[in-house]
């Protein structure tokens, strides 16, 4: 669909991309419009306007009439709303005010399933004893069809695989769309897996934000939804406002109680699992368990293999019930960068960068990292009958490190070690050994590439690997160490 500018909406010439019309007159868009019949859900609906296919949803704030002065306070916020453009958010195009309705004209149209759906189909797929029937399977494969991926052939195991692939390469991409609307000062509200949609050729979009949500945020969801309903994910101080004020680190809880949910549903958790496991309070919301999450991090989760285990150290800290201790989304971003680059799957860029692309003024040098992750029992009676240390060092003294970040089990309450100076190091009592991993964030412009990949990275990207431990304590200069090649350029002056 060709792009197009606000100008573009003049409503029978009135030059405006919000109109109000009176109760009396008829509907706006019944006039300008052409409609499909497919509709999309509640009050959504695929219409054409000027040959452009977009989507129409109906808000209804209340039974009575809209008054003029009502519609220009709305348009107010839909005009700040209709500024965003990022590849991850929705396009609100126009507004109307007709009547006792609110009508908001969005695009794309083109997805094929959100977040929610995905996440049902996980939960399905790993049932213990999950015999599908035609109808199901050839319903997923359809799925993973229409979102640009081989579904057939695919036996049960490799179509969950393969929707968790989908699930987790959305972290990133959703983390970006939050951080963008922050950027703007925007609160989106209403984060939840229904707000996510998914489309063919790895798009992916967060809609529901500001005025396009479809109910103020204190309605409960509709029965039956109620676990993965929008108020689930609804931060502690948006339910009890007299606790803290609310501010755009109540969505950071939200997005942490989504991709609490989508850790869940990769360790086999449904819902109802994730109710028996840690949501057993009040009315089974994140909110209502953040203690019981905690606890149940510590002593209950059985990670996926790969490096979601690091995801929750940082989805300990959006939990946090005191917003001002919340990373920001900028943050989030960050460090979901750090611990999953193949978490932005439905991103179109990459920061990888070619040798060509690099200055012609510039050399190339190795350099050595050393570092260690080790653990020594202990004598006591206590749990922590174990003592760690971790620490990385440069011998180039050329080369200078700006900070070192650690990022530890998820049973540590701050499970992410941030050291800036010299001794880039942090040993700690624990219950058992674990892996742990490590970036280092060099100073001054250095691109660098590992010897086997041969990836050039951008500046601002720190070294990443993982430090697996081994028993015995190993200190600064110890000729056991291991070490880790790394190619460097900079660029001469």
């Amino acid at each position: 669909m060709a792009a197009f500018h606000l100008d573009d909406w003049k409503w029978s010439g009135a030059g405006e991309s919000h109109l109000f019309r009176e109760s009396k007159q008829e509907d706006p868009i019944q006039q300008f419009a052409t409609f499909d019949e497919q509709r999309y859900d509640g009050d959504s609906y695929k219409f054409k306007y000027s040959g452009k296919l977009l989507v129409l949803k109906k808000k209804r704030p209340s039974k009575t009439i809209i008054t003029r002065e009502e519609s220009e306070a709305a348009a107010k916020e839909f005009k700040k709303l209709k500024m965003l453009n990022h590849s991850h958010l929705v396009r609100l195009r126009g507004s109307y005010a007709w009547d006792s309705t609110f009508g908001l004209l969005f695009d794309p149209v083109a997805a094929t399933c959100d977040l929610a759906t995905v996440l049902k189909k996980i939960d399905r797929l790993s049932l213990p004893k999950y015999r599908p029937s035609k109808d199901d399977t050839a319903n997923d494969k359809g799925t993973l069809t229409s979102l640009g991926h081989n579904g057939t052939d695919l036996t049960t195991k490799a179509m969950r695989d393969m929707y968790l692939r989908i699930c987790m390469g959305s972290l990133g991409c959703i983390s970006r769309a939050v951080a963008y609307l922050h950027y703007n000062g925007i609160r989106h509200g209403r984060l939840a897996p229904v707000n996510i949609l998914l489309g063919q050729d790895n798009k992916l979009w967060v809609t529901g934000f500001g005025m396009m949500s479809d109910d103020s945020e204190g309605t409960p969801d509709q029965p039956g939804d109620s676990l993965r309903g929008v108020s689930s994910y609804f931060a502690p101080e948006i339910i009890r406002p007299g606790l803290t004020g609310v501010t755009l680190y109540a969505d950071i809880f939200s997005l942490g109680s989504l991709f609490l949910d989508m850790l869940a549903s990769c360790s086999g958790l449904s819902p109802e699992g994730q109710k028996e496991a840690f949501r057993g309070n009040a009315d089974h919301s994140y909110h209502a368990n953040v203690e019981n999450i905690f606890t149940w991090f510590e002593s209950q989760w059985e990670p996926p293999e790969g490096d979601y285990i690091f995801v929750a150290t940082e989805v300990r800290k959006m939990l946090s019930t005191e917003a001002d201790y919340r990373p920001s989304a900028e943050s989030v971003c960050q460090t979901i960068d750090i611990l999953l680059p193949s978490a932005a799957t439905f991103c179109s860029f990459s920061s990888a960068r070619t040798l060509a692309q690099t200055s012609e003024r510039s050399f190339t040098r190795e350099i050595t990292l050393a570092y260690a992750n080790t653990f020594e029992k202990r004598h006591c009676v206590d749990r922590n009958q174990y003592m760690w240390h971790a620490h990385v060092r440069c011998d180039d003294e050329a080369l200078e490190i700006e900070q070192v970040k650690f990022f530890l089990h998820a049973s540590f309450a701050d499970g992410q070690r941030t050291i800036q100076r010299r001794p880039f190091a942090v040993s700690s009592s624990c219950w058992g050994p674990f892996p742990i991993k490590i970036a280092v964030f060099l100073k001054d412009p250095i691109f660098w590439r590992y010897e086997k990949d041969l990836v050039w990275r951008h500046p601002i990207e720190p070294i990443i690997f993982t430090a697996r431990q081994d028993e015995g304590p190993k200190r600064p200069r110890d000729k056991t160490e291991k070490r880790i090649k790394v190619s460097i350029w900079r660029r001469l002056p």
